[in-house]
């Protein structure tokens, strides 16, 4: 079976991804304690009853996600109060055993001003509190409905042991201040692989995800194996998370199966392929190279 590949992102090592368990608390907020989302400092202040982070329906999956609003600081017209939400537990930051490479959500985003930006950090400590990886995201691109990014986390030498997420907003303005009104939406944040729209999270029914020559300049194969009858699809994903190719979807039996794949028109890059089954997803870095 020929097909044509078009793939992104990655890097030259070239591991096999699946998904384990979420380390980030409170992800899809669907819990609220006095407004506030547990397990997560605000820019609210209750007792000034200021809040311009509040609990927000329907979520991407479930009742809640969290709304960040640009408002008016009481007090001072025409100043903007900026929203701001970090994870935190009694300990700062939460705990973290891997490094791991992605950071992923969805998020709505509206902008006031064409120069306002929803800013990601997410920060890696090791048992001193000494910041040695992590990544960032500015998104100006604003969305109406739930979009997914994939933000890949980049590491020094250092064990983890705690890490932390920051999400608010800023400018790329002469002045740096979002205009008041500016909104975001949040929810199902995620560490560890990479994210998509299909089979996000499970036990995938392939298994032996191997892609070769890797890297490769004009063809390679994709080869897996299929432990039961299932829905397939192998689909290829960019950083953003948004899908750049349809490879296959269909039913397939138990089984193994190589598929070629022509990708002699494609740029230099790096690249996720990605088998999504009824039960999970199994994903692949690959390199297209012909240097």
């Amino acid at each position: 079976m020929k097909i044509n590949l078009l793939c992104a992102i990655g890097a030259l090592t070239f591991c096999t991804l699946t998904f384990g368990q979420n380390p980030v608390p409170n992800a899809s907020f669907e819990n609220w304690t006095d407004n506030q989302p547990d397990e997560w400092v605000t820019s609210n202040v209750p007792d000034g009853d200021i809040f311009n982070v509040t609990a927000t329906s329907p979520g991407h999956s479930g009742e809640f996600a969290l709304r960040g609003e640009v408002i008016e600081l009481p007090g001072f017209p025409g100043f903007p109060f900026l929203p701001l939400a970090e994870s935190n537990t009694a300990d700062f930051g939460f705990p973290i055993s891997e490094n791991l490479p992605f950071f992923s959500m969805y998020y709505q985003f509206h902008q006031v001003g064409p120069e306002d930006m929803l800013s990601v950090f997410v920060g890696v400590m090791d048992d001193q509190g000494t910041v040695f990886g992590g990544g960032f995201a500015d998104i100006t691109s604003p969305s109406d409905t739930f979009t997914l990014i994939n933000v890949p986390m980049t590491y020094t030498a250092g064990q983890p042991y705690r890490a932390f997420v920051t999400i608010g907003m800023n400018s790329s303005s002469q002045s740096g201040f979002p205009e008041i009104g500016s909104y975001f939406v949040i929810d199902d944040l995620w560490m560890g692989g990479f994210v998509s729209a299909i089979g996000e999270v499970g036990h995938p029914l392939a298994e032996e995800l191997s892609i070769f020559p890797n890297p490769a300049a004009d063809e390679l194969t994709v080869a897996f194996s299929l432990l039961e009858n299932s829905p397939v699809s192998v689909q290829i994903f960019d950083l953003m998370g948004q899908r750049v190719a349809n490879v296959f979807q269909g039913d397939m039996h138990d089984g193994n199966y190589t598929l070629s794949a022509n990708v002699a028109d494609l740029p230099t890059g790096l690249y996720f392929v990605q088998i999504a089954t009824q039960g999970g997803t199994l994903t692949q870095k690959v390199l297209v190279s012909r240097s």
